[in-house]
């Protein structure tokens, strides 16, 4: 492990199948980052966004802190990768912060091209789609 357990606020909109980071490079632009998932696997998918930015080795907990309207906010347990310090406090030796930049603005960018290619998107089903169409290519891309 890289030390000490960090944690990190999500907001989540069930009724869209997306969450917000409230911290860290994965805010996005202008705060305005909203990442999908399948609903039953929000662990997965904040653990999968999470070690592939190289911010975290691993999440090790999700839980609920209090609801607001249709969203909800959770706290994200995860063990941070060693790098993580260094893009978190603005500083790098290898590269990580033009790695991880490009990595949010590609998943930014890959669901606008997604979404707008759904012809009718009151018949689509998210859950069904999501990770087979849109984030496991973009994942296998960027690993």
């Amino acid at each position: 492990m890289s030390g000490e357990r960090q944690k990190l606020v999500i907001i989540v909109d069930e009724s869209k199948k997306m969450f917000h980071f409230t911290s860290t490079h994965l805010v996005g632009v202008c705060n305005e980052a909203w990442y999908p998932y399948v609903e039953g696997k929000l662990f997965e998918y904040v653990e999968r966004y999470l070690t592939s930015a190289k911010i975290a080795n691993n999440v090790t907990l999700i839980e609920p802190l209090r609801a607001c309207g249709i969203n909800k906010d959770y706290q994200v347990t995860y063990n941070p990768r060693n790098e993580s310090r260094l893009i978190i406090n603005g500083v790098s030796k290898k590269g990580e912060i033009s790695s991880i930049i490009t990595f949010s603005k590609s998943l930014d960018e890959g669901y606008k091209q997604f979404w707008e290619g759904i012809e009718n998107k009151d018949d689509f089903d998210l859950n069904q789609q999501l990770s087979t169409q849109f984030l496991d290519p973009l994942l296998k891309q960027i690993a």
